[in-house]
Order: structure tokens, then C-alpha cells, then sequence
């Protein structure tokens, strides 16, 4: 099952401004996209979820396919949604996806420098010291000393490591098409027969600009040279990819 964050701002956007179908559609589309911001199903499945008729969705529909001049993201002229094979695209959401990764990450950052700074937290009226770092040094030394094994910390899943790699590549979204970024990442996370590691983690060096540097131009010599794009193992539509890398 998916699960989407609503942004507080919906209300101040230029799509509450619409009618109220059109903003139940809109809900609806974000509640049911996965986690690339896609949406699989049929227009009577999609009409049935919204619980709107057939011309409430005909027009909803229209208004989200359509340009919006005062929509507060540029991109794709306002467009919120594309059709495709299958279904729709959101055509921003990694956009929004990437931003709240990095809200995410600034906030954990940020209660990380407290606790560091704080030293202590306050439970009712009691007081119980935080272990700073150096006691937890030396009890871990003390553990060591006493013939005790010391306890190696959990290292990330593949699965997490392909998220941290894919959010690293799509901050280049800007300066590359999502579906050139898209290709990029399915042929660099490939995993070994193993299953342990994945193909970008096999290299001796790396550094994420100069390897999409080197993609793109290999990318204009030939379509061969960017392995096609999957995404939840579902191919993607070559004219829709098409139209993504030559927006209207």
C-alpha cells in the first residue's frame, strides 16, 4: 500500500482554486501513486475511487492534463499529471520526494546537534543523563576488557543503500531528464548474483557528476547506450519517455 504526504500548502496552490472534483481527483491520484509517482489503474477504477461521475472525471481530468500559468512549479507548464501506459504520472513528484528527503534528513541532523548539545533530557520530574559519546567509548572499552564481544553496528540493506543512491542521483534532475537519471540508476543498482552489493559499489572510485557527465554524452551517441528504464519492474512506455525528454 502507498503512501503519500499531503503538503500543507495544497491550500494556498492554484489547484484549490478548482472545482471540488477536481480537487477530490487530485487527492485521489496522490493518495493511490506509489513511490515514484505513478498511478496503475483503469479510468472506471479511478472514477470508482474518487467517487465522482464519468463527466466529473472527463473535466477533472482535462483541468490536471492542462497547463497551469499560475501553478507555483514551472515545470511541465503547471501539468500535474501525464497519461501513460497503464495509467498516470505525477510528472513533479520525485521533485517534492527529494525535497521532503531532505527536510527529513535536516531534521534529524538537527535534533542529532541537540541531544549532543543538551546532554540530558527531562522525563515528568525526573532527569536522566544522555551517555555522551565518550562515556559510551569507554564502556564499550570496559565491555572489551572484560572479554566481552563487541557489537558491530547494523549496517544498511541493500534496499537502503539503492534509496540513499537514488536520491543522490535525482538532485541532478535539473540538469538531466528524469528518464536519462532513471536508466542511470537502474544500470548502476544492479546487484551481483550475490546479492550483496550492486554494481556502482564494485568500482574503485566514484563520483556521482563526472559518472553522469560520461552517461549523458554516451546517451546522445545512441539509444543502446542507456539501458531502458524500469520502474517497480514495470517498463515504462517509450513514447511516454519520449515526451518526458521533450516536454511541450
Amino acid at each position: 500500500m502507498g503512501f503519500t504526504k499531503l503538503d500543507s500548502g495544497i491550500v494556498n496552490s492554484s489547484i484549490w482554486s478548482e472545482s471540488l472534483s477536481t480537487r477530490v481527483l487530485w487527492i485521489t491520484i496522490l493518495a493511490m501513486s506509489d513511490e515514484n509517482g505513478f498511478v496503475f489503474c483503469s479510468i472506471p477504477g479511478l472514477i470508482r475511487a474518487a467517487n465522482i461521475s464519468q463527466s466529473e472525471f472527463d473535466v477533472a481530468c482535462t483541468v490536471l492534463e492542462s497547463p497551469d500559468k499560475y501553478s507555483r512549479t514551472p515545470d511541465f507548464e503547471g501539468r500535474r499529471i501525464e497519461k501513460c501506459e497503464g495509467g498516470w504520472i505525477i510528472l513533479n513528484f520525485l521533485k517534492y520526494r527529494l525535497h521532503s528527503e531532505r527536510v527529513k534528513e535536516q531534521t534529524r541532523d538537527r535534533v542529532r546537534r541537540f541531544r549532543d548539545k543538551k546532554g540530558n533530557v527531562t522525563q515528568g520530574n525526573v532527569t536522566c543523563a544522555l551517555p555522551s559519546a565518550s562515556a559510551s567509548a569507554s564502556a564499550s572499552l570496559e565491555l572489551g576488557k572484560r572479554g566481552c564481544k563487541e557489537r558491530k553496528p547494523a549496517q544498511d540493506t541493500m534496499e537502503q543503500r539503492a534509496e540513499a543512491f537514488k536520491i543522490e542521483v535525482f538532485t541532478f534532475q535539473e540538469k538531466y531528464p528524469v528518464t536519462m537519471l532513471d536508466g542511470f540508476f537502474s544500470y548502476w543498482t544492479e546487484p551481483t548474483p550475490s546479492k550483496t552489493k550492486m554494481r556502482f559499489e564494485l568500482e574503485k572510485t566514484w563520483e556521482m557528476s563526472r559518472r553522469l557527465v560520461t552517461w549523458a554524452s554516451r546517451a546522445q551517441s545512441g539509444p543502446r547506450s542507456v539501458p531502458p528504464a524500469a520502474i517497480n519492474n514495470r517498463a515504462v512506455p517509450a513514447a511516454y519517455l519520449q515526451k518526458l525528454r521533450d516536454p511541450v
